[in-house]
């Protein structure tokens, strides 16, 4: 008899707890309800709370939501993986996501949401992604991302954030990638990342930032990337960069520098890419790369350099490629490449040199590519090539040139390609281009050759892949 009291009593509770259940489904937001009935392929009212718990993956991306509430994620103990991007969410209710303990991946881009409120995510301690890009925040209270300990990556480009307080950050410990980009930031304080110490991949690019304040980023000591590129900064502190000794990529390209302090890039042993291209520079203090001995990749071009001080590359003998294209360069010290056994590649057309000294490029065995053309170069010293067995591609195109020198590609074993078309040449010396074994392309149009001297060509480099004369 008492079993039969206890088995009654069972089956009531089981049957009280599934109606409420599968009422409880039914009632959702459309949307969600729809979508939890394909993934558990029952109507809502025969959905159980175990079917709720099975669930580990829920997509509902670009289905048009324009609101939620709060109970439409219950019983979903189980879940991983939640996707709202591409909505029409303009805000979301406290509590919204209670009970999710298990969720790993959040996404609420491309939304509408203008305010977050400061508990939305509490409880998520196995969060390890969240995505909140292109949505319309201003601001964002000081304690939302408070318990998130799994966090690693934090998306919050494209919204219009205009500030950010101190402590947001803090207890991100755990936290490699962070998105802030595209936002109109201006100013930021400086102990903002002070916690975010596993931090690895900072993009703070297009935030319309006007200044950093020195200790912005004192504790970062595992940043591998950087990127600080088109905003409307017109200095850096001295000591910005202090510390971050991991650092292999930094971007300050599309700034307003103008020049920066000799010892602003300082301790960046680790520093493998550097940009500044089109940051307004107009001068280079001599030692501002000293002890960027890992540096393989330096852009300087679209800057307003006229000039390069000697030793300003000095020590870079890990250097493979060096960008200064479109300055206004007129000249260049002999010893200016000295030391860079590395060098790959050398781009300096779209400036104005005129001429070149014999020695600038001694030493540089390892340089397959060299790009002079769109200058003003009127001559070329006989000796300017000598040693270059490794250089493939020769670019002199678009120049002021009248003549060369006889011996001038002598030694160029590995000149696959010759490129000296619009200049001024009227004759070619006997035997220029003889001991070139591997060259293949050779452009000479637009210059003021001969008919006879054409012929000549034609008849000695008819085998040639690509000869335009």
């Amino acid at each position: 008899m008492v079993r039969l009291f206890f088995l009654s009593i069972s089956l009531s509770l089981g049957l009280f707890f599934g109606v409420i259940a599968q009422a409880e489904v039914c009632s959702r937001t459309d949307q969600i309800k729809e979508e939890l009935i394909k993934i558990s392929g029952k109507s809502c009212k025969k959905i159980s709370a175990k079917d709720l718990s099975r669930i580990t993956n829920l997509d509902l991306g670009v289905k048009s939501i324009s609101s939620i509430k709060k109970g439409d994620f219950d019983g979903l103990t189980s879940l991983k993986k939640l996707s709202l991007i591409g909505n029409k969410l303009s805000n979301l209710p406290e509590g919204l996501f209670e009970g999710l303990a298990s969720l790993k991946k959040l996404s609420i881009g491309y939304n509408q949401l203008t305010n977050l409120p400061e508990g939305i995510f509490q409880g998520l301690t196995s969060l390890e992604l969240l995505d909140l890009n292109t949505n319309l925040l201003k601001n964002l209270p000081e304690g939302v991302f408070l318990g998130l300990t799994s966090l690693k990556l934090l998306d919050l480009h494209y919204n219009r954030l205009t500030s950010l307080s101190e402590g947001i950050f803090k207890e991100l410990s755990s936290l490699e990638v962070l998105f802030l980009r595209s936002n109109q930031l201006t100013n930021l304080p400086e102990g903002l990342f002070s916690g975010a110490t596993s931090l690895k991949d900072l993009y703070l690019n297009s935030a319309n930032l006007k200044n950093l304040p020195e200790g912005l980023f004192k504790g970062l000591s595992s940043l591998e990337k950087l990127a600080l590129s088109h905003n409307q900064l017109t200095n850096l502190p001295e000591g910005l960069f202090k510390g971050l000794y991991s650092l292999r990529r930094l971007f300050l390209d599309n700034n307003q520098l103008t020049n920066l302090p000799e010892g602003s890039l300082q301790g960046l042993s680790s520093l493998e890419l550097l940009h500044l291209n089109a940051s307004g520079l107009t001068s280079l203090p001599e030692r501002l790369f000293q002890g960027l001995t890992s540096l393989k990749w330096l852009h300087l071009k679209g800057n307003r350099l006229t000039d390069l001080p000697e030793e300003i590359f000095q020590g870079l003998t890990s250097l493979e490629k060096l960008y200064l294209e479109r300055n206004q360069i007129t000249n260049l010290p002999e010893g200016v490449f000295q030391g860079l056994s590395s060098l790959e590649r050398i781009y300096l057309y779209f400036n104005q040199l005129v001429s070149l000294p014999e020695g600038l490029f001694q030493g540089l065995s390892s340089l397959d590519r060299l790009h002079l053309e769109l200058n003003q170069l009127i001559y070329i010293p006989d000796r300017l090539f000598e040693g270059l067995t490794s250089l493939e591609q020769l670019y002199l195109s678009n120049n002021q040139l009248a003549n060369l020198p006889k011996g001038i590609f002598q030694g160029l074993s590995s000149l696959d390609q010759l490129l000296i078309a619009n200049n001024q040449l009227t004759n070619l010396p006997e035997g220029i281009f003889q001991g070139l074994p591997s060259l293949k392309w050779l452009h000479l149009y637009n210059n003021s050759l001969t008919m006879e001297m054409k012929k000549r060509l034609w008849r000695d480099f008819s085998y040639l892949i690509y000869l335009k004369l």
